[in-house]
């Protein structure tokens, strides 16, 4: 079997290209509908039971490299092992998202399409809509997703886990309850600033960002300005980094990296469009394509392209992070009153992603897959938000990657890296070619270390809150000048 899993590694290449084909097909609206699921099956002996069956045995070794890779492609192929045996269910989701049956202003609108339209939550006109697209959501989404979710339990035991939450723990290397537990430390520290400041800004199904917009012009364009000359100053490869402009047929406006190749061929998907929130996307998708074009091409295929989500989202909260550094925005010509305002958002976002992971935790620990743990979403959302969340999706903020598990640990990672760069080479370390060569070793590393490795590697004892919430500290100082 270890001849077969080295045969594995090598063929995985192939696999994880055509899957990020697939990806990058669908979201510039020129996919197949079968296309992610052609893949699958066309790669379908990487699921065979004996395969997974060796993965699940190997054991982590960091100090091995080739063992250390093996296990990296062992936490891959088991995802990608749950998605391919829940893949029709995952697509029966999908398509009841996006068929148009609910009527509104005489037009079959999808609930996606509805989603949008009822993120103005003081827009009385919209509550008919609320209550069809609540029904709709409870008879036809809700069964999908509780069956799909009753899968991955079964799928967990299979493995030999007693949930979902044990297996990602396994396969991750870190545990999901301490990490809820660290982060709430965060939700406790910005209780006050949130209560007084924040909460102004949010809506029920997003956050409002008017007032910052008033305060700059902030464009796609003006980022891409702002990131060469990031790069400039720092001396960051670029070089294979192409930026493609959107197209009509494209699903979402935001801005989008798609590593086709890591490094080599990175494609960042944007528009032109104006506005804070576009330009902040495009910063931090600028920084997973800075991350993968200056990863080392000589390390193992495995520390490219697998690994700990945590560690690509960090360094691309860090380039985000320069919307509310006021040395950056001075550099750059903004106003220093962004800079809170920018941190407002940051807060926003990291009490909705606790929100959201500690609610999973609890549901996937429960076994919770039926109505009764909307309680659970209730519960979470409103120590986060106070009432700025909308219980009409609750369902839909169930992820089955934990994705929110990886933003926050990013957030503290981010925190930590920053707080070095800082300290290190001062509050301009931007326009320092040492900070420059520091963060191209950081990124050369790929995948290769976790989040909780890279804070070691930067002197820290633990990937935990305390960077993060001294930044907090920084911005309630800032409140009161």
């Amino acid at each position: 079997m270890t001849l077969k899993l080295q045969s594995l590694s090598k063929e995985i290449e192939f696999y994880a290209e055509e899957i990020t084909q697939a990806m990058y097909k669908s979201f510039i609206g020129e996919a197949k509908a079968d296309e992610y699921t052609n893949v699958l099956n066309q790669f379908s002996h990487f699921f065979n039971w004996d395969v997974i069956s060796a993965l699940r045995n190997v054991k982590w070794q960091k100090d091995d490299d080739n063992s250390r890779a093996l296990f990296m492609l062992r936490g891959y192929v088991i995802g990608q092992w749950y998605s391919y045996n829940s893949k029709i269910l995952m697509d029966e989701i999908t398509q009841a998202q996006v068929q148009k049956n609910i009527l509104f202003s005489r037009e079959q609108i999808s609930l996606r399409e509805a989603r949008n339209l009822l993120k103005n939550d003081k827009d009385d006109e919209l509550e008919q809509l609320r209550k069809k697209v609540k029904l709709k959501i409870k008879e036809t989404i809700n069964p999908l997703v509780f069956k799909y979710y009753k899968e991955l339990k079964k799928l967990s035991g299979e493995l030999e886990y007693n949930n979902f939450i044990e297996a990602a723990n396994d396969i991750r290397r870190y545990s999901l309850q301490n990490l809820v537990n660290e982060s709430e430390k965060y939700i406790e520290a910005s209780d006050s600033i949130y209560n007084l400041s924040v909460e102004s800004y949010c809506y029920k199904d997003g956050y409002n960002f008017s007032k910052i917009n008033q305060l700059d012009l902030f464009s796609v364009r003006r980022g891409i300005d702002d990131i060469r000359y990031l790069v400039k100053q720092l001396g960051l490869k670029t070089d294979g980094i192409e930026v493609a402009w959107i197209n009509s047929k494209q699903k979402f406006s935001n801005s989008f990296c798609v590593p086709m190749q890591i490094p080599g061929r990175i494609i960042l998907i944007t528009s032109n469009t104006d506005g804070f929130n576009a330009q902040r996307h495009f910063y931090h998708e600028f920084g997973h394509g800075l991350h993968f074009m200056n990863t080392d091409p000589n390390i193992k295929y495995e520390f490219r392209r697998m690994g700990d989500h945590a560690v690509a989202e960090a360094y691309s909260a860090l380039m985000e992070s320069l919307l509310f550094n006021k040395s950056w925005l001075l550099e750059r010509g903004y106003s220093s009153d962004v800079a809170l305002q920018a941190y407002y958002h940051r807060i926003y976002l990291i009490r909705k992603y606790w929100a959201k992971i500690k609610s999973e935790v609890e549901t996937h620990l429960n076994n919770q897959y039926d109505e009764s743990s909307i309680s659970n979403f209730n519960k979470w959302y409103s120590r986060a938000l106070n009432d700025k969340y909308d219980s009409t999706w609750w369902t839909f903020s169930l992820d089955d990657e934990l994705n929110a598990a990886s933003q926050i640990r990013a957030w503290l990672l981010s925190a930590q890296v920053n707080e070095y760069l800082v300290g290190r080479f001062g509050k301009k370390w931007f326009n320092n070619s040492a900070a420059g060569c520091f963060l191209k070793e950081l990124y050369s590393y790929g995948y290769k270390y976790n989040a909780d490795e890279i804070s070691k590697i930067l002197g820290y004892n633990n990937l935990d809150a305390n960077a993060l919430i001294k930044e907090l500290k920084l911005f309630q100082k800032f409140e009161g000048e």
